[in-house]
């Protein structure tokens, strides 16, 4: 035989309990903050792999250099972000360099060096061709602003929005000549 649900000798339906409130008391907003910085740091290293084309099975090394508040706030946490970054490990140490192989995660005041995963002549090889791409851009935007007749006809948003594409695109440029400079 089987047994019915009667909601009447039970108190009534779940549904219709009332939710559960949290004690403000349980609540630590330091541990929350580590938490949230430990996520924020996993995203970007996941993040670092996809973009280097990584295979999920694949363990690679993680250095992070962090230093006096960042260190303590991950202090305890190595362990979490290695299986949640699929990392073969994580080592925080205030003085780590960067290597050349190394792809860069930041988060925030620290640095995440994912070892081993960039091929030093196939990036240089791609900042070259990116450094090419963003010269052709930015000889295009100053052609386009030193045309007399454009700067007058133009709504003044066109021309601002053109000048701040050109800001843009220059700082684009910096960076990947400072990318170029450290390989």
């Amino acid at each position: 035989m089987r047994a019915s649900f009667n909601p009447s000798t039970c108190g009534g339906l779940l549904v219709h309990a009332r939710w559960p409130e949290a004690d403000q008391r349980w609540r630590d907003e330091w541990l929350e903050a580590r938490f949230e910085f430990a996520q924020e740091l996993v995203t970007r290293l996941r993040e670092v792999r996809a973009r280097y084309q990584v295979a999920p099975s694949a363990r690679v090394p993680v250095v992070i250099r962090a230093g006096g508040e960042a260190a303590t706030r991950l202090a305890g946490l190595e362990e979490l972000v290695r299986g949640m970054a699929g990392c073969a490990s994580v080592t925080i140490d205030a003085a780590a360099q960067k290597p050349k192989d190394a792809a860069t995660a930041v988060v925030h005041d620290v640095e995440a060096f994912v070892l081993g995963v960039v091929d030093v002549e196939a990036e240089r090889a791609r900042l070259d061709k990116q450094r090419g791409e963003l010269a052709g851009r930015i000889e295009g935007v100053r052609k386009k602003l030193g045309n007399q007749g454009f700067v007058r006809k133009a709504p003044p948003e066109v021309v601002e929005g053109e000048r701040t594409r050109l800001a843009d695109l220059e700082r684009q440029l910096q960076s990947v000549e400072a990318a170029l400079a450290a390989l």
